[in-house]
């Protein structure tokens, strides 16, 4: 009688785990584009029986249903035209504090470039449609969107510069960016040890029971709350804001008053079925103010249930999750012995897919071990019952993916990533990302400022997209690795200094249906590209230069980003930990705690790289200056 009662129990259990399968949700189309590489491309008409403009103008017609959503959705944010794409977009990379920093001092610059002939007085950061970021840059983000939740705009919200008559510039601080300042010892030394000694030593067996032996999906990492209370207390003011109060104050404003915002992450698909795990369709994860969600694992509404609750903190803290076991090593194994020690950032979330009864969830949370083997409940997919996510710089740093499928027209990237040899890592990853997704190219133009100008002994011009051909030949074969990483070391100064921070780019070219003409029309992305970046050469024999020099180059690095700048070659800059010499621009990631004076230095970089760098003449649009040269 026993052996028959376990024996329906275990069948009753296995029933419950393996019928009732989850619903399917196709996911979107997804925008393609043409290789040609002609700088621009006449209109195709599609009433005709060429089999070659026949396909053009199907792809055409698809590439315009993947735009009907935002169409009908988002458009209605944009500040420029609500029937058009987005005209100006923004986009801050990933890397901290450091890249928190420069980003608000690129907002800065941005509030400082006036619309001519306005009323009442706009910017050009009045004139975005579409902020988007990651990591670090999403921290500057949420800020900014708070900041303007609690009233605080313009003089309040930035430093502004003010034109004294017979003297230098005077700054006036802000008192948003001075409480700034006195948090910007971030993540402190003792939030690491006690952070780390809380999930290694403490919680660990804990993670590994619930998470390596049953694998229930839980989240056990004390680091998680430490760095999520943070966030809300360095950027958010302390005050609590959830998604579905955000998509509320966007869907009841009369007119948009603040740009439409994407935070990105990283979903973690494991050794999916027919690799489409490393697409960024599918790993791009998107928290916008109507929805969330990617092609992978689909989208859903921002106030929907189990997703409308999350925290704005939360996103932020898992869009900079960087310690994550499962993408410092590859393969299962490795992955589930990394991940037992519990060292991990990332997050898991409810899967909206997952339209199981709670009955059939609760009894796979609680007796997965063995049978979650064989069932959609572990999977990370679209079939498992928790979504898993992370930095969103594991897959897409610059966090300009989500603005390349909206079709704005002209995107301002900030890359603040860690990068001390300027090799452009995240640049060519996504470059290569949607040239095979996509069929589009993305090219950062040759710089031409040194041309005609005799006078500029040590001008040198940006040639961006040799560095990887550069690189790759300075590691081919015959090398031992040490001669290789040696060969590696300052070889993209062939063609990259900070001389010339500031780039124009472009990606094109998408065939967009024109259903009243039926026509294709070829659309072509503008990009300016602002490099965290300085020009050492300026500060050679910084002691001996006469004021007027020194004045100089403060006009072209910023007051404060100078004399830091100074200071580092000096070793006398003021940092917060002292394990590491400073090494301002490209601090590394690892540090999350500034001293003041070190925010200061990367706020003021980034400010006064958009008044040298950047203008517009349209009140549309943003151009690169052609007079910005290197002083000499």
């Amino acid at each position: 009688m026993h052996t028959y009662l376990r024996t329906i129990c275990i069948l009753l259990i296995l029933s419950i785990l393996t019928a009732c399968e989850t619903p399917r949700i196709g996911s979107p189309h997804h925008l393609v584009g043409s290789t040609y590489k002609q700088k621009s491309l006449p209109p195709i008409e599609c009433q005709t029986d060429d089999p070659n403009t026949k396909e053009i103008c199907d792809q055409a017609r698809v590439n315009q249903q993947e735009l009907q959503w935002y169409r009908e959705n988002e458009w209605k944010y944009n500040r420029s035209n609500t029937d058009k794409p987005p005209l100006v977009c923004v986009s801050f990379s990933g890397g901290g504090i450091r890249a928190a920093s420069f980003a608000i001092g690129v907002m800065q610059g941005l509030s400082n470039i006036s619309i001519p002939n306005s009323n009442p007085q706009r910017t050009m950061l009045d004139q975005i449609d579409v902020l988007s970021g990651t990591s670090g840059g999403s921290y500057a983000l949420s800020w900014y969107y708070m900041q303007n939740q609690q009233g605080k705009k313009g003089k309040d919200l930035f430093d502004q510069i003010v034109k004294v008559p017979s003297a230098p510039d005077e700054i006036r601080e802000s008192p948003a960016q001075n409480e700034l300042r006195k948090h910007a010892n971030f993540l402190t030394l003792p939030k690491y040890v006690g952070s780390g000694f809380a999930n290694v030593v403490l919680l660990s067996p804990v993670n590994a029971l619930l998470n390596g032996v049953l694998g229930t999906h839980t989240n056990t990492s004390f680091a998680d709350w430490l760095y999520q209370k943070t966030i809300r207390d360095t950027f958010h003011s302390r005050i609590p804001t959830t998604l579905k109060e955000i998509r509320k104050a966007f869907l009841d404003q009369k007119q948009p008053d603040l740009p439409y915002f994407i935070i990105t992450t990283t979903s973690r698909i494991d050794e999916n079925t027919f690799h489409f795990d490393s697409l960024l369709r599918n790993t791009v994860f998107e928290f916008t103010p109507l929805r969330v969600g990617n092609d992978g694992f689909t989208y859903i509404n921002s106030d929907s249930t189990n997703i409308g609750d999350l925290e704005l903190a939360r996103i932020v803290a898992i869009a900079g999750a960087a310690p994550d076991s499962s993408q410092v090593v590859s393969g299962s194994t490795q992955r589930f012995f990394a991940s037992i020690f519990n060292a991990d950032y990332g997050q898991y979330i409810y899967n909206y897919n997952d339209t199981r009864h709670e009955f059939r969830r609760l009894v796979t949370k609680l007796f997965p071990f063995p049978f979650y083997f064989f069932t959609e409940s572990y999977s990370h997919d679209m079939r498992g019952s928790d979504i898993y996510l992370s930095d969103g710089g594991h897959q897409e740093n610059l966090a300009v993916y989500p603005l390349i499928r909206r079709q704005c027209q002209n995107i301002l990237i900030v890359d603040a990533e860690y990068d001390p040899t300027y090799e452009f890592e995240s640049y060519f990853k996504v470059k290569h990302g949607i040239e095979r997704e996509m069929r589009v190219n993305m090219t950062l133009q040759p710089t031409s400022f040194c041309l005609g100008r005799p006078d500029l002994a040590n001008c040198k011009e940006n040639k961006v997209d040799a560095i990887e051909p550069a690189l790759r030949k300075a590691s081919e074969s015959g090398l031992t690795r040490e001669e290789a990483e040696n060969n590696l070391i300052n070889v993209s100064q062939c063609c990259f200094s900070g001389q010339h921070p500031v780039m124009e780019g472009k990606i094109g070219h998408f065939p967009i249906l024109d259903e009243g003409k039926q026509e294709v029309q070829w659309r072509e992305t503008k990009l300016l590209y602002v490099k965290l970046a300085i020009d050492t050469n300026l500060f050679q024999g910084w002691e001996t230069l006469s004021e007027k020099r020194k004045s100089d180059v403060k006009e072209k690095i910023g007051v404060k980003a100078a004399e830091y700048y100074a200071a580092t070659r000096q070793d006398t800059c003021k940092i917060q930990y002292s394990w590491d010499r400073c090494a301002f621009p490209q601090y590394s990631t690892t540090h999350q705690s500034f001293t003041p004076t070190q925010f200061d230095a990367y706020v003021d970089l980034g400010a006064t790289m958009i008044k040298n760098y950047v203008t517009t003449t349209d009140g549309q649009t943003l151009q690169l200056k052609p007079q910005a040269h290197t002083p000499q």
